[in-house]
């Protein structure tokens, strides 16, 4: 007999508080990952009369945590609770009929979600409480989907536990093909394009007295883009390397540019004229040094490191249409 991962499921919805767990408001299909106990054993150092061998009376089970991450093709209305789990913040308006707009900033503290989990039809069920989302990376490579992996702290897993009735979303994806690029004012088309947020969340605060984490604490945020991309000009690699496009030599100062990366679906959302919509805006980035590493017979291409950083404006802005009401708890 096997287990079949393609009979499981993932669901998650946002908690009112930490230490509540919640029924899942939706679910995800999704390619790889999990959820996964994370828990080692207490076995005492080497003592003296102990003999050479670990004696059994010295084996305990140590602190109790979960984290896992789900690599899954973006559908524009769970990605939201990927986004507001990353940032922090969400305001939602309605557009028209079935559209819906949402719009996510950085937030000094992260929702609480519960992950549900379904391994295989008839293996195991599972729920964690208290998740954060450590970080969410985004990528889109030509003649592909857009594509989302989300890294997830949580304090408290369980299993044997009713998950309900998993319902998959089934809106449309995105698409290389509906997406604009645009760095430093210019758009461009990459060979493929990511972007990357960590928020360095502090896994391992356990206490004495308690067999779980006491909290999932947020430390410094990080964000970072990257593309391949065919340049037009030298601009960009003046800019990351000597620190201005006119410059012909290291200058003591940097370039800040902005960046735009936007998806919009090739349908509507139900009978609206309105389009699914991704869209990332960072007003101030610096282009990470590069070197230029001609090859033979090859065509010259840049693979941009982006280091987005806060100046007067928020870190970026993630506006998301969909036709999704809201992400308010549960």
């Amino acid at each position: 007999m096997g287990f079949n991962y393609q009979t499981g499921a993932m669901g998650l919805g946002r908690q009112t508080s930490q230490g509540t767990p919640v029924a899942a408001q939706d679910w995800l299909k999704f390619l790889s990952g999990g959820m996964g106990v994370d828990r080692e054993l207490i076995i005492s150092d080497p003592e003296i009369g102990g003999g050479r061998d670990i004696d059994e009376g010295t084996i305990y089970p140590g602190g109790v945590g979960a984290s896992g991450s789900y690599e899954h093709i973006v559908k524009p209305n769970v990605l939201g609770h990927f986004i507001l789990g990353a940032l922090g913040a969400v305001s939602s308006s309605a557009l028209s009929g079935a559209a819906y707009e949402h719009t996510f900033t950085p937030a000094a503290t992260l929702p609480w979600y519960t992950i549900l989990e379904r391994i295989s039809e008839t293996y195991e069920t599972f729920r964690t409480t208290d998740c954060k989302v450590n970080s969410l990376e985004l990528t889109c490579d030509a003649n592909d989907y857009l594509k989302a992996t989300a890294e997830i702290f949580g304090i408290t897993p369980e299993s044997d536990v009713s998950i309900g009735s998993p319902s998959p979303e089934t809106t449309p994806p995105f698409l290389y093909g509906g997406a604009t690029i645009t760095i430093d004012g210019s758009s461009f088309l990459p060979k493929t394009v990511g972007i990357s947020l960590t928020n360095n969340l502090e896994d391992d605060d356990f206490r004495v007295g308690s067999l779980y984490r006491g909290d999932l604490s947020e430390k410094r945020r990080e964000l970072t883009l990257s593309a391949t991309i065919r340049p037009a000009n030298s601009d960009l690699f003046k800019k990351a390397v000597w620190g201005s496009a006119t410059a012909s030599l290291a200058q003591n100062t940097k370039s800040n540019i902005a960046v735009t990366y936007k998806w919009e679906s090739y349908e509507v959302i139900g009978t609206t004229a309105y389009k699914y919509r991704l869209e990332l805006a960072i007003p101030v980035a610096v282009i990470v040094p590069f070197r230029t590493e001609p090859s033979g017979d090859d065509i010259l291409e840049h693979d941009l490191e982006i280091q987005a950083a806060k100046g007067t404006d928020s870190l970026v802005t993630v506006t998301l249409r969909n036709s999704k009401t809201s992400y308010s708890a549960a």
